[in-house]
């Protein structure tokens, strides 16, 4: 059984599980011990923990020490392990790996959204700043260069409404062609 090693566990204690229904019909199970080594030489866990995974009769304890045995590694496979093709020696698993997969993805997606946002808000404030820097640029260009004699409102002389911006005539200067007829 080389899918992944919590199947592998999954593989061995299922063929105990059947065991302990002929135990339960009356039947003897005469060495254990086999499965204990079972346990040891292929999914490689400590002779501890297969013996404890044997001594229980809880599925739920059997799932909890296997799980909470194999590494971060090992559960990634594990969830991400197709039962559709696979056996699926550890009942109700699928449900949870389809579960716990998502939530995986979720999680990575909401990461990868976090990131986004924080990326967006960093070149928002650098974008703003050159913003601002070319909106003065640009009023500087367009501000006439004589000074503003005053600020109406529109209503009292017409009937638009809004601001406008009266400014003090510029004066035009003298024509090359008549700077000497002028004294200044």
């Amino acid at each position: 059984m080389k899918i992944c090693r919590f199947q592998c566990i999954g593989w061995i204690l299922d063929a105990v599980s059947q065991v302990e229904v002929e135990v339960q019909n009356g039947a003897t199970w005469m060495n254990p011990e086999a499965t204990v080594g079972a346990l040891m030489r292929f999914p490689k866990i400590p002779e501890s923990l297969a013996r404890r995974l044997i001594a229980t009769d809880s599925k739920d304890e059997r799932f909890d020490l296997a799980w909470n045995h194999i590494s971060d590694e090992e559960k990634n496979t594990a969830i991400t392990v197709n039962f559709d093709c696979y056996h699926n020696f550890w009942p109700s698993f699928q449900s949870y790996a389809k579960a716990i997969a998502l939530h995986v993805a979720n999680t990575q997606q909401l990461n990868d959204l976090r990131e986004k946002v924080l990326n967006l808000e960093r070149d928002l404030r650098q974008s703003s700043t050159t913003r601002t820097q070319t909106a003065d640029t640009l009023i500087e260009n367009v501000t006439p260069i004589s000074s503003i004699h005053c600020i109406e409102n529109k209503r009292w002389h017409s009937n638009n409404n809004g601001r406008q911006v009266i400014y003090n005539q510029i004066p035009t200067p003298p024509s090359d062609e008549c700077s000497e007829d002028i004294i200044y």
